[in-house]
């Protein structure tokens, strides 16, 4: 069912090129940081992980050793990418779908949206990303009173749970 889903944003990525002015500029930088973090994990762990692994699959250490870095490198491309690279612009894609389906007072509680321009693209998204409302919260607040912020909500949500 989920594969499903991943070809009809593809499809209808390439059913509506003016998409990829809003994400493309953030797919080069993150094609060059998977090629890297591949590299990288290749060079370092996997010598490592076929020692380990000899003991468990014998000959096809080699073999099992391939599949664990890539497994270990998609995490690790997953989680720069999606958190660093590509936050704002997916927010900028989503809202650009809602525009282009004609859903202007739904991408406006989001972001600032400008009703004169001429495609999605010329919107111009200022997004409220979430990295830099956590730095502004961060920023106002000591370390000591975040913690007891985050030691009360989790102590209201554990008793709420309980009644």
């Amino acid at each position: 069912m989920r594969s499903t889903y991943i070809h009809t944003g593809i499809f209808y990525l390439f059913a509506n090129p003016i998409l990829f002015k809003v994400i493309g500029p953030r797919v080069i930088p993150c094609i060059i940081l998977s090629f890297a973090i591949i590299f990288i994990l290749f060079f370092f762990l996997y010598i490592p992980h076929v020692a380990l692994l000899v003991f468990f699959h014998g000959r096809w250490a080699f073999v099992q050793a391939v599949f664990m870095i890539l497994n270990e490198s998609a995490l690790l491309i997953s989680i720069l990418c999606e958190n660093f690279l590509l936050e704002e612009s997916l927010v900028n894609m989503f809202d650009a779908v809602l525009l282009l389906k004609g859903y202007q007072e739904l991408a406006e509680q989001g972001q600032e949206v400008d009703p004169l321009a001429s495609n999605v693209v010329e919107y111009g998204f200022k997004s409220f990303s979430s990295l830099r409302s956590v730095s502004l919260f961060a920023s106002r607040i000591h370390a000591n009173q975040f913690i007891r912020v985050l030691c009360e909500d989790h102590w209201v949500n554990t008793r709420d749970r309980q009644i």
